[in-house]
């Protein structure tokens, strides 16, 4: 799960880099998040819509993009309150159960700068999962923190031309052996 400008995941499902059938598999941050009326949030996402979990989770952070406010909360030293840490948890545990609840997964990992803003929210990320995942699957299922640098989106777009070149090569390929990562 990145999550930096916007939320998106890449997925690799049974060893394989899934896509979806037009290539827009991951885009979990246009995913209707709570029962909100237009008038309750006001910021709108990048798709037009203000009910994506990006749109709910711009309005928390009282920004227009994530990335802004990152930058101008390092400038400025703004502080984050109780409330923005109570709702980045709640949308945290949103992903969680959807992602371990729907694709019964053997791990997560979360990277991107939005993580920087949120000190103390990560490091409880085992019981955040308890509070939102089934039992049966939560509790098979990893969390990571990954390491947070300039190059990890570039790092996931190789692992896809990897996969790709991999595929190309051999047509009776069924499975790649995705390095592992310290």
């Amino acid at each position: 799960v990145y999550m930096g400008t916007g939320i998106g995941v890449g997925l690799v499902l049974n060893n394989r880099l899934y896509r979806g059938s037009q290539n827009y598999a991951g885009e979990i941050g246009h995913v209707k998040y709570g029962v909100t009326s237009d008038s309750e949030t006001t910021a709108c996402c990048t798709c037009g819509r203000n009910t994506c979990l990006e749109a709910h989770m711009r309005h928390n952070l009282h920004a227009d993009n994530i990335q802004e406010f990152i930058a101008e909360s390092g400038k400025s030293g703004k502080l984050i309150d109780e409330n923005m840490k109570r709702e980045f948890k709640r949308q945290i545990g949103f992903i969680m159960n959807l992602l371990i609840n729907l694709l019964n997964i053997d791990f997560l990992i979360f990277n991107g700068r939005t993580a920087e803003l949120f000190e103390g929210i990560w490091e409880n990320r085992e019981a955040i999962k308890k509070e939102y995942a089934l039992s049966i699957q939560g509790d098979n299922c990893y969390t990571f923190l990954g390491a947070n640098h300039s190059g990890c989106v570039a790092e996931g777009a190789a692992m896809c031309a990897y996969h790709d070149y991999m595929i190309s090569r051999n047509d009776e390929i069924d499975e790649i052996e995705w390095p592992i990562i310290d």
